[in-house]
């Protein structure tokens, strides 16, 4: 067996398939093409939820919320002197969660793209309900 493949068996089928959607992520990026980058980020994000959910029977660290302001603009900057980052923000009061974190509210900070891409879902999701999907 090739080098490249005793390196393949080593590795976690979960990390393979992760790494596959990355890279298809990046060509449907370089391609252009929204139905393939929506449903590699929606796959990706399946992948996360999963590897959170198996941590162990204390589920601390699911919050939900409700959002409490409206989108407003940040920059902020990792360094005195390099760049400012642009990031969109809003406030969550979190209604889930501990009971010390129970109605304590929430900057949520996104930078640009991040908020771009979840727009794009959160687009896709509305639409695919309009057009008669799952309630």
């Amino acid at each position: 067996m090739t080098a490249v493949g005793e390196d393949l068996l080593a590795v976690h089928p979960g990390a393979i398939a992760e790494a596959a959607l990355h890279q298809i992520l990046d060509l449907a990026n370089d391609a252009g093409s929204e139905d393939i980058r929506g449903v590699a980020s929606m796959a990706l994000a399946s992948i996360d939820m999963h590897r959170h959910s198996r941590r162990g029977a204390s589920r601390g660290w699911l919050w939900l919320g409700k959002v409490t302001s409206f989108a407003f603009p940040r920059c902020f900057t990792a360094q005195w002197g390099e760049p400012a980052k642009n990031h969109l923000c809003f406030t969550v009061e979190l209604t889930e969660a501990s009971k010390k974190a129970i109605g304590r509210s929430v900057e949520i900070q996104l930078p640009d793209a991040d908020a771009e891409k979840l727009a794009r879902q959160i687009l896709r999701l509305v639409e695919w309900r309009k057009a008669g999907g799952p309630r």
